[in-house]
């Protein structure tokens, strides 16, 4: 049984980053019920704590913390349990996407009694999305510890026009038609939209001419399953330096490469916190990449 005050209950990557960011300095006062990626981002950081069950974990808080992912409905059972049982509840929200369908399982919605955010971005959609809610933004304590850390791996400041490429992937759960590649995951189309760009982004002076690229790294997302792209990477391999990613942590990534690539995973914006140049691949055929910084480039408008 926990008898910790607060309650952390997380599943998916990008909130569970955050949360562990924040609660470092208040380990004692935690219990930890954990799934998914969620497990290996908690054991790099608060790696001393036990972990329970949801319903030990809860048992005696005073107040949960939760994630907001879409891919379990760990998350969810416990701020329908904190609801049942009166205990206060604050869900963190880490993208800035698809906020109110995060809250909503099996037709049913829940709502925390406070948001967290990290970033001014956020705090805006949540506001809009629930002005009934209570949003505070805190420090993005994730991202200044992520930056520090690849200033502290960085051999050399990134090179430009850019020798080293990173492709951050993730898994799309949409279906984009009207492109060359409708019969492929959304994920893959803009992996081929990718490559298909290099030669103009080498134009325009973005990466090195294409003989002189020295890599090109793909970085799965932690909820994607081993092997995933082994196929794709076998047959572009034929006419790009193309690699899976083996670096063990993003921080390690981010310090090798001098310019990141991805559709719209929270990895492109943590490339811009860190210093690198970072385009959504988004094709043209698909629905508009939604994340709202400003700094990010786009492929399908050069």
């Amino acid at each position: 049984m926990a008898d910790a005050s607060v309650a952390v209950c997380a599943h998916d990557a990008g909130a569970a980053s955050h949360i562990a960011a924040w609660l470092a300095p208040y380990q004692k006062k935690i219990s930890l019920c954990l799934e998914g990626p969620a497990r290996i981002l908690f054991a790099n950081c608060l790696v001393s704590l036990p972990r329970y069950s949801l319903a030990s974990s809860i048992e005696n808080a005073h107040l949960l913390i939760s994630g907001t992912g879409w891919s379990s409905d760990l998350e969810h059972n416990a701020r329908v349990l904190a609801r049942q049982r009166g205990i206060p509840s604050v869900a963190v929200l880490d993208h800035w996407v698809n906020y109110r369908s995060r809250f909503n399982f099996a037709g049913q919605e829940v709502l925390p009694d406070q948001l967290w955010v990290a970033d001014s971005e956020a705090k805006a959609l949540a506001q809009l999305e629930f002005p009934d809610l209570p949003v505070l933004q805190l420090p993005n304590q994730w991202i200044t510890d992520l930056s520090q850390s690849v200033a502290s791996l960085r051999l050399y400041p990134p090179k430009y026009p850019a020798r080293r490429l990173i492709y951050f992937l993730e898994p799309i759960h949409a279906h984009w038609t009207g492109g060359p590649w409708n019969d492929e995951k959304c994920e893959l189309q803009g992996l081929r939209f990718w490559l298909q760009k290099l030669s103009l982004l080498s134009e325009q002076g973005w990466i090195a001419p294409l003989a002189n690229l020295d890599k090109l790294l793909l970085r799965p997302h932690p909820s994607e399953p081993s092997g995933k792209y082994d196929s794709f990477i076998q047959e572009a391999r034929r006419n790009w330096p193309i690699h899976l990613d083996q670096s063990s942590t993003l921080a390690d990534s981010l310090a090798w490469a001098d310019m990141a690539f991805g559709c719209e995973t929270q990895a492109l914006v943590a490339a811009l916190s860190c210093g690198l140049p970072a385009f959504s691949t988004i094709p043209p055929w698909a629905p508009s990449c939604r994340l709202p910084q400003s700094e990010l480039q786009h492929l399908n408008l050069l």
